[in-house]
C-alpha cells in the first residue's frame, strides 16, 4: 500500500510539473506575443562635429511606416514602432556616425552625428611614371582612388581599368564603368615636344601649348551622361605636369610630377566626345602623393604665384570654406592661397570676387572681399593668396554716428598676391531676395548667436550672403534716401506681412523691428544715376527695373550695394514715383472754442538757418497745421546756431519764426523760453538746443511770473482752483543728474477761455550709445534707455504734484521722447495719471519719424486722463516720408502731431 501510495504520489507529482511547464511555455509565449504587438516611441537628436544641431534629416526605419525629420536644433521623434528594426539618418551631402543604429524599446537618446562630405575634393593617390610605362610615342600615368566616398553623391565617375585616349576617342562604350575604392585608372599622354620653360608658361599663350599637343584625360559624367568635369595631364622630357584654365586655352600652372583636376569649359575635349556642356561643375583632387612622397600642398604653380608674395605656410582653400556658415571665419589669420572667383565689383580699398560654383550650402556664402591695390576690373577671374582677416571698414572720430566696436566685420583676404586668370568673364546669377530665398520677417537674432540659423534668424541670413551678387524686384522704397541709402521691401512691398502705414512703409512692433528691409547703398559702388549724388526716392516709390547687388555691412547694417547702371535709360523706365506730391494737412479744424496743441521738432533751427528752411517750418504751422493755439517746439538753437562762441539766448530764433509765420497769413504768435546753460543740454556744440513754446496771443493767455535761470526749479503751489506754478516758465529740477548733457523739461502756464492749461514740453536723451540692430550685441543692449526712464520718473512726479494738488488739473506732457509708445521710458512717464494720444491712432496714421524704412512714433502727446474723453488727435506726416533732397523736400525730419480739447473754459 506504502509502495503504491508513493508510485501514485510520483505520477500525481509528473502531471503536476508537465502542467507547470506547459503554463510557463504559454505564459511565455503570450508574453513574446504582447511585446511584439506593443508600441513604443524613440526620440533622440542629430548633431554636427560643433555640436550645432543639423536640421532637415531624414530618418527612416525598418520597424514602422513613414520617416522622421528633424528639426530647427536637430531634435527628432518617432512613435508606434514595434519590434526590433534599425534606424538610418540621410541628407544629401552628409555622412552620419554611427551610419545607423538598432532599436527595440523606447529610447530618447538614439543620437547621431553628421559630418558633411567635402565634395569639391577626392582623395587619390599618383604614383610617378616610370620609363618603363612610356612607349615610343608617351607614357602611362596611374591614378588611384583611396576613399571614393568623399564624390557628391549625384556624381558618377566614369572610368576603367587601363583604358587610355585613343580608346576614348574610339567611343568605347563605358556605360558600365563605376569607381570604387582601390580602384587605378591608366590615362594615356601622348609625348609632345612642348617648351617648359616656366617663364613662357607664366604668359599662357594658347596657340603654343594647347594646340600643339594632346592631354591624357579623365572626366566626371553626371547621371545624365553629360561631362561635367575633366582632370588634364601631360609629360615632358622632364616630367612636367599643366592645369588647365577656366577657358581651355592655356595651361596657366605647372606642377612637378603631379595630377590636377580643375573646371573645363572649352569645347575642344567635348566635340571630341560628343559630350555637350561641362561648364557647370568643379573638382580637384586633394592631397594627390606623387612618387616622392610630395603632396599637392607642396607643389609651387604659376597661379598660386611664384612662392616670393605667397604668405608662410598658406593653404589651397574655396571661398566658402574660408567663410564657413558663421559670422567669423574659422581659418581668421590663416594664410591662404590658390582661392579664385569672379571680380563682382570693386571699390577704393578692394574687390568683391565670387566663386562660379556652389557647396549647395545656402548658410556659406561663396564670395568674399579683398584688400588689395591690384588692378582689376569686373568680370576678371582672378587667384588670390594673403591671410584671412575679419574686416570692419575704417570709419574717423568725425564718424561718431557708427559704433564701431558694436559692428560685425566681413570676412576678407588680405592679398599678398592677386593673379588675372582672364577678363571679360560672365558674373555669377544674382540671388533674387525673397524669391531664391526667404528673408525672416520677425527676428533680427533670437538666440543670442547661440546658432545660426538662416531660416529664422535675419542676422545670419544676411550674413550668409557676405559679399554675393543678389537681386531685389520690384523694390517698393519704404524709407525715404538718407545719405545715399534708401530702404526698400522686395515685390511690390507684399514681402512684409505686419502694420503697414497710408504711405505704404512698414511700422515697428515691440519685437519686430521688421529685419526683411533691405537697405540699399547707391554711392560707394554704383550710383543709379550720373549725377554727383545718389538720387534720392521718396517713401512710395516703386523700381521697374531690378536692383542689383552686393551684400555687405556697415554703420551697423547689412546693406546691399548697388551694381546697377542705370544712366543710360530714362528715370520713368527706371521708377515710379511716390503718390505723394501733396503734403498732409490736418484733419483737425479750427473751432472757437476749442484749444489745439501742437509738438513740432524743428530740427536745430536758428537765426542762422537758411530762408527757405524758415518759410517752410512757417508755411507748415500756417497751412498744414491750420496755426495751432500752442505749439512745444523742440530743437530750438541760439541765435548764432552751431557757433561756438557762448551765445545762447535765442530771441532772434523765436523771432525769425514768428514773423514769418506772419509774414504768410498766420496768426501772430509769441514765444515762451528759459535760455539753457552754454554747451550743458547736449545737440550740436555751440546749438544750445532747447525746448520752448510759441502760443496765439489773440486765443492764449500767457502771464510771466519770476525771472527763471536755466538752474531753477519750478514748483507747484496752491490746491484747487488756485494752483499756480512757482515761476512761469519754469525748468522741472534742471539740476537732476537725469539731465545731464540733455535738454530740460520746460513747464508753462497758460489760461484758454479762463481755464488754466499746465504744459510740460520735453526732448529726452536720444538712443545714441545704444548698440546697433544687427551689431555683435546680441539682443542688442539699448544704454540709453536708462536715462530716458529716469528723465520720465522726473516728469510724471511733477505731474503727479499738480493732480495732487487739483485732481482735475488740465496737464499737457509733450515733446520728442526719442523713444516709442511701447517703451519703458513712455510708460513711466505716462504712469497711471496720463494717456498717451499717439495710441488712440490708427496703425495707418501712427508715425512720426521713418529709420531706415522703419516708420515709428518717437514724438508723442500725453494728456491728464480727465481730457481723454474730450481730446482729438492727429499726426500731419509732412517729413518723414519725404526725401531731405528729393522732388518735395522737408523742412525738418520729424512730423509733427496735434491735440485739439473741447469742454475748456468758462
Amino acid at each position: 500500500m506504502l509502495r503504491r501510495l508513493k508510485g501514485h504520489k510520483l505520477i500525481i507529482l509528473s502531471a503536476l510539473i508537465m502542467s507547470l511547464l506547459i503554463m510557463v511555455g504559454c505564459s511565455s509565449n503570450n508574453d513574446d506575443d504582447s511585446v511584439e504587438d506593443k508600441s513604443y516611441s524613440v526620440s533622440g537628436k542629430v548633431v554636427d562635429i560643433n555640436e550645432n544641431g543639423a536640421k532637415d534629416v531624414i530618418l527612416s526605419f525598418t520597424n514602422g511606416n513613414g520617416t522622421a525629420t528633424t528639426k530647427k536644433q536637430g531634435e527628432w521623434s518617432k512613435d508606434q514602432l514595434k519590434g526590433k528594426g534599425v534606424v538610418t539618418p540621410a541628407k544629401t551631402g552628409y555622412k552620419f556616425s554611427p551610419e545607423s543604429r538598432e532599436i527595440s524599446k523606447q529610447d530618447d537618446n538614439v543620437d547621431f552625428i553628421a559630418k558633411k562630405v567635402p565634395a569639391t575634393y577626392i582623395e587619390a593617390f599618383c604614383p610617378d611614371y616610370n620609363s618603363s610605362q612610356a612607349d615610343s610615342n608617351g607614357a602611362w600615368i596611374d591614378i588611384k582612388f583611396n576613399d571614393v566616398s568623399a564624390l557628391p553623391a549625384a556624381w558618377l565617375l566614369k572610368a576603367g581599368n587601363y583604358k587610355h585616349v585613343n580608346e576614348l576617342m574610339n567611343s568605347i562604350d563605358i556605360s558600365g564603368w563605376s569607381l570604387n575604392n582601390g580602384d587605378t585608372i591608366r590615362v594615356y599622354s601622348k609625348g609632345a615636344k612642348v617648351n617648359t620653360d616656366e617663364t613662357d608658361l607664366k604668359y599662357k599663350t594658347a596657340s603654343k601649348y594647347f594646340a600643339n599637343y594632346q592631354y591624357g584625360i579623365i572626366w566626371l559624367e553626371d547621371e545624365q551622361g553629360t561631362i561635367i568635369d575633366i582632370v588634364a595631364y601631360t609629360t615632358s622630357s622632364n616630367s612636367k605636369g599643366y592645369w588647365l584654365s577656366e577657358n581651355g586655352d592655356n595651361p596657366v600652372a605647372i606642377l612637378d610630377k603631379a595630377v590636377v583636376a580643375e573646371k573645363w569649359n572649352g569645347s575642344k575635349l567635348a566635340d571630341a566626345f560628343e559630350a555637350g556642356d561641362i561648364s557647370n561643375s568643379y573638382i580637384k583632387l586633394k592631397d594627390v602623393v606623387v612618387g616622392d612622397g610630395q603632396k599637392n600642398s607642396d607643389w609651387t604653380t604659376v597661379d598660386e604665384g611664384d612662392g616670393e608674395n605667397l604668405p608662410d605656410g598658406a593653404v589651397s582653400a574655396e571661398i566658402y570654406e574660408i567663410q564657413g556658415s558663421s559670422h567669423e571665419s574659422a581659418m581668421k589669420d590663416e594664410p591662404v592661397k590658390g582661392v579664385d572667383g569672379i571680380v563682382t565689383a570693386k571699390d577704393k580699398t578692394g574687390f568683391y570676387m565670387q566663386e562660379l560654383d556652389s557647396d549647395n550650402d545656402d548658410a556659406t556664402s561663396e564670395a568674399i572681399y579683398v584688400l588689395s591695390d591690384k588692378a582689376v576690373e569686373v568680370g576678371d577671374k582672378v587667384i588670390v593668396a594673403g591671410i584671412v582677416q575679419e574686416y570692419a571698414i575704417p570709419h574717423t572720430a568725425d564718424e561718431w554716428w557708427i559704433d564701431i566696436p558694436r559692428q560685425l566685420t566681413i570676412t576678407a583676404i588680405e592679398a599678398s598676391q592677386v593673379e588675372v586668370q582672364s577678363h571679360g568673364n560672365d558674373l555669377p546669377n544674382p540671388i533674387i531676395l525673397g524669391t531664391d530665398r526667404s528673408i525672416p520677417e520677425n527676428s533680427i537674432d533670437d538666440d543670442s548667436f547661440d546658432s545660426f540659423d538662416i531660416t529664422e534668424d535675419a542676422i545670419d541670413f544676411y550674413e550668409s550672403l557676405e559679399g554675393m551678387r543678389v537681386q531685389v524686384d520690384n523694390a517698393l522704397v519704404i524709407g525715404p534716401t538718407e545719405y545715399g541709402q534708401t530702404a526698400v521691401l522686395p515685390n511690390s512691398g507684399d514681402y512684409n506681412s505686419g502694420a503697414r502705414t497710408e504711405f505704404g512703409g512698414v511700422l515697428i512692433a515691440e519685437g519686430d523691428f521688421n529685419p526683411e528691409r533691405i537697405i540699399v547703398e547707391a554711392e560707394t559702388l554704383t550710383k543709379f544715376f550720373d549725377y554727383r549724388y545718389a538720387k534720392s526716392f521718396d517713401l512710395g516709390a516703386k523700381f521697374i527695373k531690378p536692383i542689383v547687388g552686393i551684400i555687405s555691412y556697415d554703420e551697423g547694417k547689412y546693406m546691399l550695394y548697388n551694381t546697377a547702371d542705370y544712366s543710360s535709360y530714362s528715370e520713368d523706365d527706371i521708377y515710379t514715383k511716390a503718390n505723394n506730391s501733396k503734403k498732409d494737412v490736418t484733419t483737425i479744424n479750427y473751432a472757437k472754442d476749442k484749444l489745439t496743441i501742437a509738438s513740432f521738432n524743428v530740427e536745430n533751427l536758428s537765426a542762422e538757418s537758411k530762408s527757405s528752411k524758415i518759410e517752410g517750418i512757417a508755411n507748415s504751422i500756417v497751412t498744414n497745421l491750420k496755426n495751432p493755439d500752442i505749439i512745444g517746439l523742440v530743437e530750438i538753437q541760439d541765435n548764432n546756431g552751431e557757433t561756438d562762441n557762448g551765445v545762447v539766448v535765442a530771441d532772434k530764433t523765436y523771432n525769425a519764426l514768428i514773423s514769418t509765420i506772419s509774414n504768410v497769413g498766420g496768426a501772430t504768435y509769441d514765444y515762451v523760453n528759459i535760455d539753457p546753460e552754454d554747451d550743458q543740454d547736449g545737440g550740436a556744440p555751440g546749438g544750445n538746443i532747447r525746448v520752448g513754446f510759441i502760443y496765439r496771443t489773440d486765443r492764449v493767455d500767457f502771464i510771466a511770473k519770476g525771472s527763471a535761470t536755466a538752474t531753477d526749479d519750478v514748483l507747484v503751489e496752491g490746491s484747487g482752483e488756485n494752483i499756480t506754478l512757482s515761476l512761469n516758465p519754469g525748468r522741472i529740477d534742471p539740476t537732476n543728474n537725469a539731465f545731464d548733457d540733455s535738454r530740460k523739461p520746460l513747464a508753462a502756464e497758460f489760461e484758454f477761455k479762463g481755464e488754466k492749461v499746465f504744459m510740460i514740453a520735453n526732448h529726452f536723451n536720444s538712443k545714441g550709445g545704444d548698440a546697433p540692430l544687427f551689431g555683435n550685441e546680441q539682443p542688442p543692449v539699448l544704454v540709453s534707455e536708462n536715462q530716458r526712464r529716469e528723465q520720465a520718473e522726473v516728469v510724471n512726479q511733477f505731474v503727479q504734484e499738480i493732480l495732487a494738488a487739483n485732481s482735475d488739473a488740465n496737464v499737457v506732457v509733450l515733446g520728442d521722447l526719442n523713444d516709442f509708445q511701447f517703451s519703458e521710458a513712455v510708460d513711466t512717464l505716462a504712469g497711471s495719471q496720463l494717456t498717451n494720444m499717439m495710441e488712440q491712432l490708427d496703425d495707418s496714421d501712427r508715425f512720426t519719424y521713418v529709420y531706415e524704412g522703419n516708420s515709428q512714433v518717437l514724438d508723442h502727446i500725453l494728456v491728464s486722463d480727465s481730457l481723454v474723453g474730450s481730446t482729438e488727435v492727429d499726426a500731419i506726416h509732412i517729413n518723414s516720408v519725404y526725401a531731405e533732397y528729393g522732388p518735395i523736400g522737408i523742412v525738418s525730419d520729424h512730423d509733427p502731431i496735434m491735440v485739439q480739447i473741447s469742454n475748456l473754459g468758462n
